[in-house]
């Protein structure tokens, strides 16, 4: 933990409290060891090792054996009061507890620290830390994205209770109504394409492509080119050749890592948040192709041909809302993979996701 500076510039030595610390793939969590049950609704594991963890500390509030040692310690520390001060002042509340987790270290974006703030009853709401500048710009990019999203009458998103980005730590703060207890769902239904559907229909414009977002994304990754061998350059090419010849025209506004992490359900309600990756104008429906992906690669562990299956057996689905599913998911493929190559500062940590996505790519442009 003491390689985070973020980290230590939240916490502070404690002689009253003790937290846990845990670390997995080079992600952090810090948690209050008198609330750790509600802090543990901040891990989302979908491995099976994190879920076993995860089922003993809330159920039993113990600690496997395989996780003792390194990847978890008791340490003395709490949040450090005067940053605990400026939490209580902009969220206009004093009693509560603080659990944190710190992203992996290979991209930038992750360097900043996401504090959920919660009683033993309920969450109110999620902060955002960081010193980094670029950071705080996405953190404004979130916040103005919150304000114009309630304006076009979508309800479903978090509001900003807080936004300092002019001091040395800066944070944002959004409210939260999830409960309690919520397990990640892993399901492509109904609700998932019709908050996509809602978001759509409220935001969509007619511009030219060369106007779009999108338009920057493709040319990225035609300077990206040369990390892939010359077969699956030949399939990106053809990607982007029925991408230009599209003639796409309607763009709308797109979460941009919407998945079923990232996605909570109030009764029969489906909420968004972290939208910090978001996009005004994107291919409508590109975000449903992003969950329908993640949902099978990273929560379904399936291979890439077993993520065509599963969205074929969907077709019938997906097709009420999008007239050319084809060509949306060929143009969501085009775009996770020029994302990933432009925010990622080694390419090998990414190259098998970059192989499984230009092997979906191929399957779409030529057998499908």
């Amino acid at each position: 933990m003491q390689e985070r500076e973020l980290i230590k510039t939240i916490y502070s030595s404690s002689d009253n409290s003790t937290s846990l610390v845990f670390t997995h793939a080079d992600k952090i969590w810090v948690m209050p060891e008198c609330a750790v049950k509600g802090a543990m609704d901040m891990y989302q594991p979908s491995s099976r090792g994190g879920k076993c963890l995860k089922n003993a500390v809330v159920k039993d509030q113990k600690i496997p054996f395989y996780m003792r040692g390194p990847k978890l310690e008791r340490e003395e520390i709490d949040i450090d009061p005067d940053f605990r001060n400026k939490l209580e002042e902009m969220l206009g509340i004093s009693d509560f507890y603080v659990a944190t987790y710190m992203g992996d270290t290979s991209t930038e974006q992750n360097d900043k620290a996401v504090l959920q703030i919660y009683n033993d009853n309920e969450i109110f709401a999620y902060v955002k830390v960081t010193t980094n500048s670029e950071n705080a710009k996405r953190f404004k990019k979130e916040s103005d994205t919150f304000r114009i999203l309630h304006n076009f009458d979508i309800e479903f998103v978090p509001k900003t209770i807080g936004l300092e980005l002019d001091n040395e730590v800066k944070m944002f703060a959004q409210s939260s109504d999830k409960p309690f207890g919520q397990e990640v769902k892993l399901v492509f239904d109904e609700n998932v394409l019709e908050a996509v559907d809602e978001i759509v229909g409220k935001t969509k414009k007619t511009i030219k492509y060369e106007d779009s977002d999108f338009y920057k994304d493709v040319e990225r990754l035609k300077e990206y080119k040369d990390v892939f061998d010359e077969e699956q350059q030949s399939i990106i090419d053809a990607a982007i050749n029925i991408i230009e010849e599209a003639g796409i025209s309607e763009y709308a506004f797109s979460h941009g890592d919407y998945t079923p992490w990232n996605v909570y359900y109030k009764g029969d309600e489906i909420r968004l948040f972290d939208l910090e990756y978001c996009s005004e104008t994107m291919p409508t429906y590109i975000d449903v192709f992003h969950y329908l992906t993640q949902m099978t690669l990273l929560g379904k562990r399936y291979t890439a041909q077993c993520a065509m299956r599963e969205y074929e057996r969907n077709m019938e689905l997906v097709s009420k809302y999008i007239e050319n599913p084809k060509l949306t998911f060929i143009c969501y493929l085009v775009w996770i993979i020029s994302f990933y190559l432009e925010r990622t500062k080694d390419i090998e940590l990414i190259k098998e996701k970059l192989d499984v996505w230009v092997e979906m790519l191929e399957y779409l442009t030529k057998y499908l």
